[in-house]
């Protein structure tokens, strides 16, 4: 997989050069002015900021689909969308043959944080002991400090980006295991957390709210001053897909506009990290 966007100055060089002043021909004609982006949930209330500022200066309309990572980089292979938004990179096998067409462009971070009910005296779990309560090990809240309460574990489905990172650095759901909750969304997580108080779960930094509460994992907390020194155990790139076609002027123009620290400074206010911040 090529990966184009190493910084923002090399990209808006290479697109000046290879002709962004005259126009494209590709997924989209002269009259286009909707780019569907399709893909993370995580990424949505960002992609939303983006496209709400950049339709104040443009007469592009852009339209965010929150399908999940996997089904938005489906729907870009489909040819059913011009970008696809993840939050974990797009495999070889899901890009099919034509895997070397395919772009990919990080426009931002993100942290992966464990949340529990505000009523849980717990504040900080190591990973092993995450990987205890999401494998089946631990499963009461009192072996760790808490209530006399059964652990109940939320997790997010197959279709998520934030599921696959989750899986690889805590802990996959082994054969046997008492099934968690499922639910599709970064909100739904929060939301279910919030009103149960035996629950865990886990959800992008960027969906934190007073309704529930984030834990450190092993005395870290989920800053941008642990993401810039990359002390955060489950930090993510945010990315975006499309194709050698679909690179068109205007979804150029869309993701130089990203990119930009006009649009970085929309990244950050979503509650994510910069890409600047790593230099």
């Amino acid at each position: 997989m090529s990966i184009i966007m190493r910084g923002i100055r090399p990209f808006f060089c290479a697109i000046l050069c290879t002709g962004f002043l005259f126009g494209f021909a590709g997924c989209t004609d002269s009259e286009q002015t909707v780019i569907r982006i399709y893909g993370s949930t995580t990424t949505e209330p960002i992609l939303e900021r983006i496209a709400q500022a950049y339709s104040r200066q443009s007469d592009v309309r852009i339209e965010v689909v929150p399908t999940g990572s996997h089904k938005g980089i489906a729907a870009l292979v489909g040819g059913h969308c011009e970008l696809a938004a993840s939050s974990v990179p797009a495999a070889d096998s899901e890009l099919g043959e034509g895997a070397a067409e395919y772009r990919e462009f990080v426009f931002g971070y993100d942290m992966v944080v464990p949340i529990v009910h505000p009523g849980n005296p717990i504040r900080d779990l190591s990973l092993t002991q995450l990987r205890g309560i999401f494998s089946g090990k631990i499963d009461r809240w009192s072996s760790l400090g808490g209530e006399e309460l059964p652990i109940q574990t939320v997790n997010r489905d197959e279709a998520s980006g934030t599921h696959d990172i989750w899986s690889r650095v805590v802990a996959p759901i082994p054969d046997g295991a008492l099934e968690p909750v499922v639910l599709s969304s970064n909100s739904e997580v929060a939301a279910y957390v919030a009103a149960h108080p035996q629950a865990i779960g886990y959800i992008s930094a960027g969906f934190i709210n007073m309704e529930i509460k984030p834990l450190a994992i092993d005395g870290i907390d989920a800053s941008i001053e642990n993401a810039r020194k990359k002390r955060y155990p489950i930090l993510r790139r945010l990315l975006l897909y499309t194709t050698e076609d679909c690179l068109t002027w205007e979804i150029k123009s869309f993701i130089i506009y990203l990119l930009s620290d006009e649009g970085q400074k929309e990244v950050e206010r979503a509650g994510f990290v910069p890409v600047d911040v790593f230099g």
